[in-house]
């Protein structure tokens, strides 16, 4: 029988080429459908064209025209009510006087304000589009917090 002295160990070789894919693994399972029914059923669409004395109005901001929603969205306190918990999206223009600002109420608590900065005498389209993350029951309103907004009746 022989035996055999092992030296010291050698440096380390450079890395090799990368090797060729591996076979495909199985498929997975199907995953459910998703839940598409939802989109689209809570909209609404409301304008207003008066305020009753002409002009600019201040306070909560209400409408007069329910287009679309009217079983989520009363007009007449501009409360908008959720019924399908999710994020919403919601779109508010007007024509605004001087610096204006307006409230974005959820359940009574303010969550953000649209604000202009126009000067002088002059009045300025207001435009803004937000999102929320809601629960069946949220309400949403609008109210004015400084200025006003102009609605011209004789349109």
């Amino acid at each position: 029988m022989q035996h055999l002295l092992l030296g010291p160990r050698g440096t380390q070789g450079s890395e090799g080429l990368k090797g060729a894919a591996g076979v495909p693994g199985v498929a997975g399972p199907k995953g459910d459908t998703g839940d598409t029914s939802t989109f689209g059923k809570a909209m609404f669409s409301s304008y207003k064209t008066s305020t009753g004395s002409g002009g600019p109005f201040t306070g909560l901001i209400t409408f007069d025209n329910t287009i679309l929603g009217e079983d989520l969205f009363n007009k007449d306190t501009g409360v908008f009510t959720c019924d399908i918990s999710g994020v919403y999206i919601f779109f508010f223009s007007g024509e605004a006087e001087k610096s204006t600002w307006i409230g974005v109420y959820l359940n009574d608590d303010r969550q953000l304000v649209l604000y202009d900065n126009a000067s002088g005498n002059t009045r300025i389209n207001l435009s803004y589009t937000w999102t929320l993350d809601m629960v069946a029951g949220d309400k949403v309103h609008l109210k004015m917090e400084s200025r006003k907004l102009h609605v011209d009746d004789s349109a």
